[in-house]
């Protein structure tokens, strides 16, 4: 005989049938507290149902089992197959297995509209088990089953409807639940930690492949060496562009002897300073002449020497007659600091070149110039004041070509040397002034900048 008190909800009263026929029986398990679980089942040796607590069921009917098994004498194999250990539904072979734990699992399948909406589960996953053990009562004519439901996540316990309030405080299944949920919560977790691994690893191979094609396309455009330096990092060097304002009307009024002339003579006193600086020439394209600071042997001082240089270019083109206004020749100067890629392109005719948007700003500086003046961008301003000491005119928020509004200034002089060390000549005490600043200012055209401020860098 069977008697269920209750299979989920948990009823704390006695049997009917233990308090009417094994009440003293009974009262022995009582006091050890094995009624206060969920399932209780009693079998003898018919192995079929004799009573049946069927107000228990009438809730949870539905779902769990068809009230036409709950008949008396119906025989519990239609109810429940043994799924462990491994034996038939007999009462002797139950007996000899009573230190055994007994899992129990419906035969029907449970109806429960959860199933749709937590995953897909198979028919077999829908039956409900019991896990519990066998205890003899009586004369060893009968068997009490005592279980719990065979649930491990909280996921399972939705799935069966079952509420975890509803499950006894000393049952432990309690406590498998709780860990359960603690290791899935560290699966899922790791899981999305792996997910987020390989997307980043398949970020970095599409980086991979990308920088292949980048370093592909640069070594087809450039020349090797200098395709591996724009890959490696840039020189931080300082880029000076100078010309002569009024070249054009040179051109169209004089010769061409006197042009080559002229150009030779200036071309010949810029390379001489560029030379005394340890500065290097780049290149002159008609009358623009490109020199450059910290290439092809980098210095911490670039934008010092390059300074010095450009005031020393700005003083002896003094000493040229302008053929057109037969007054002393001004040059253009332009001053810009940053990073550059160098190199030499070509075989028939290798020429050193620069690359970077640090020569476009250094172009820009000398083309939005003023004759005879060094025009400075801020980069360069900076650069300056990290190991020289030099006179800065201010000159404001200058509207640059494809630039737009930069800051720019006017380098004056220079407070650690001389123009006549610059130049390297030897000062006439009875003529000269001291430093030779004064002389640098003299029959230059001073094209007035308005609200221009003095700065120096001390």
């Amino acid at each position: 005989v069977i008697q269920v008190s209750t299979i989920f909800q948990y009823s704390r009263h006695i049997p009917e049938y233990v308090t009417q026929r094994n009440q003293e029986n009974f009262q022995d398990v009582t006091q050890c507290g094995l009624l206060w679980s969920e399932s209780l089942q009693i079998i003898d040796e018919s192995v079929g149902i004799l009573q049946v607590n069927k107000a228990d069921f009438i809730s949870l009917q539905p779902r769990y089992i068809s009230m036409e098994l709950l008949a008396l004498g119906t025989p519990l194999e239609r109810i429940f197959d043994i799924i462990w250990p491994q034996i038939s539904f007999n009462f002797d072979t139950i007996h000899n297995f009573i230190n055994a734990i007994f899992i129990l699992q419906l035969k029907t399948i449970i109806h429960n509209e959860n199933f749709s909406n937590v995953r897909t589960i198979t028919n077999q996953e829908r039956k409900l088990k019991l896990k519990g053990q066998m205890i003899v009562l009586g004369e060893e004519n009968h068997l009490l089953y005592i279980g719990s439901p065979d649930v491990s996540t909280i996921s399972e316990l939705f799935e069966y409807g079952i509420r975890l309030e509803e499950m006894p405080l000393h049952d432990f299944t309690r406590d498998v639940i709780f860990l359960n949920q603690q290791r899935l919560s560290s699966i899922e977790k790791n899981m999305q930690l792996q997910a987020t691994n390989a997307q980043m690893e398949e970020q970095e191979r599409n980086m991979k492949c990308e920088r292949v094609k980048t370093e592909t396309l640069l070594h087809q455009l450039l020349p090797t060496f200098v395709a591996t330096q724009l890959l490696n990092g840039k020189t931080e060097v300082t880029v000076m562009f100078g010309d002569v304002p009024n070249f054009h009307n040179i051109v169209m009024s004089c010769k061409p002897q006197q042009i080559i002339k002229l150009l030779n003579e200036l071309f010949v006193k810029l390379d001489r300073l560029v030379d005394k600086h340890s500065a290097f020439k780049v290149e002159t394209i008609d009358d623009t002449y490109v020199a450059v600071g910290g290439i092809p042997e980098q210095t911490d001082n670039h934008c010092e020497i390059l300074c010095h240089a450009a005031l020393g270019m700005v003083f002896e083109t003094r000493s040229i007659i302008d053929p057109v206004t037969e007054r002393p020749l001004q040059i253009r100067l332009g001053i810009n600091s940053g990073p550059v890629v160098a190199g030499i392109i070509g075989k028939k005719m290798p020429r050193y070149c620069l690359f970077g948007d640090t020569m476009n700003t250094a172009s820009r500086m000398g083309s939005h110039g003023v004759p005879g003046k060094i025009h400075c961008s801020k980069a360069s301003f900076e650069y300056a004041q990290k190991t020289g000491k030099f006179i800065f005119e201010y000159r404001g928020m200058t509207k640059i070509k494809n630039k737009g509004a930069m800051e720019t200034y006017f380098l004056k002089s220079s407070a650690k040397k001389s123009i006549w060390e610059i130049i390297g000549i030897e000062r006439n005490i009875n003529k000269h002034s001291i430093d030779g600043y004064a002389e640098l200012e003299e029959g230059l055209e001073h094209n007035e900048v308005k609200n221009c401020q003095i700065c120096a860098i001390l």
